[in-house]
């Protein structure tokens, strides 16, 4: 089986991706080295990098067999390529104490916050006609969420 997984920054995609790997016993691929390949650019106001999305997909084409990706961009790899993608949601309040945690300044969280009210990534996974599976990890461990999860799977 071939998961991506997906979502704001703050929404559990890591630890999800780590039992959800675990447990299916395939690989876990870091999307860092994807991205870094596929970088055009920096926005400073954003302080985050520019990704160009047919660079990244061509990138990720070269991965074979099964596997758990993860990332907030994940979502942009084609959706011929994957079985899933998996979608993760958290509602604001959970989500600003995340980010608020991390560390982070409140003009990013607030972006973050905004990007997932308006559903960005499950946006854009369904433009890129990814068969999702949309799933609220608010106020539930990462645990809870491998196993209500692996039941829609």
């Amino acid at each position: 089986m071939r998961i991506a997984i997906t979502g704001t920054p703050g929404t559990g995609k890591t630890e999800v991706a780590k039992i959800l790997s675990e447990k299916l016993e395939v690989d876990l691929i870091d999307i860092k080295p994807l991205l870094e390949r596929s970088k055009v650019g920096f926005d400073k106001k954003r302080d985050s990098d520019i990704i160009d999305e047919t660079v990244l997909s061509k990138e990720f084409e070269k991965i074979k067999g099964n596997f758990v990706i993860e990332g907030h961009m994940a979502h942009f790899i084609d959706s011929k390529d994957v079985d899933f993608c998996i979608v993760l949601m958290t509602n604001s309040n959970e989500l600003r104490k995340r980010l608020l945690k991390r560390g982070w300044d409140k003009e990013k969280i607030e972006e973050n916050v905004l990007a997932e009210q308006m559903k960005i990534c499950y946006g854009e996974a369904i433009d890129n006609k990814h068969k999702c599976i949309v799933y609220d990890t608010s106020n539930k461990t990462s645990e809870e969420s491998v196993k209500e999860i692996l039941e829609m799977i």
